[in-house]
């Protein structure tokens, strides 16, 4: 009876692997590997230093490669000017108040369809004339007095 009893025990005790058991176990020790390398190994050093007002310049250092600089200047007037060509549909991208190739082809895109001076500069007249377009538009929308281009009459 007490070999029974122990053959018994021994069926529920022993492990058995399996594929998947191996395969969850591999997958396991790779991740942790891979963090265990980032944490130790793989970073790369920066630092970064205020200079003024809402500048910041960040230095990157990859291991084995030389050091980059860049600038970031943060400006309320560029966030203003994002967020209002964001909301025209011109500008598509991150409104982070960076002055960089995206809001100056955004600014370009704006004033061409608006029939203004190519200058693709942030400026506090440009963003009046955004925010004065935009709520004529929005006003003409919901009174229903603006008649889409595609819909109008072609001059003969």
């Amino acid at each position: 009876m007490a070999r029974s009893r122990k053959s018994a025990v021994r069926g529920i005790v022993e492990p058995r692997l399996r594929p998947s058991t191996i395969a969850v176990a591999v997958l396991s020790a790779t991740l942790g590997s891979m963090i265990l390398y980032n944490i130790f190994l793989g970073q790369e050093e920066y630092s970064a230093e205020e200079l003024a007002a809402g500048t910041t310049r960040m230095t990157v250092t990859a291991p084995g490669k030389q050091s980059r600089s860049i600038m970031l200047k943060y400006e309320v007037l560029v966030e203003d000017v994002q967020r209002e060509l964001l909301a025209t549909g011109h500008f598509q991208g991150l409104v982070d108040g960076v002055n960089g190739p995206r809001t100056k082809l955004a600014i370009e895109a704006y004033e061409r369809d608006n029939s203004l001076a190519l200058t693709g500069q942030v400026t506090k007249k440009l963003l009046e004339h955004i925010r004065y377009t935009r709520k004529l538009t929005q006003a003409a929308e919901f009174t229903g007095t603006l008649t889409p281009a595609q819909e109008e009459a072609p001059a003969q």
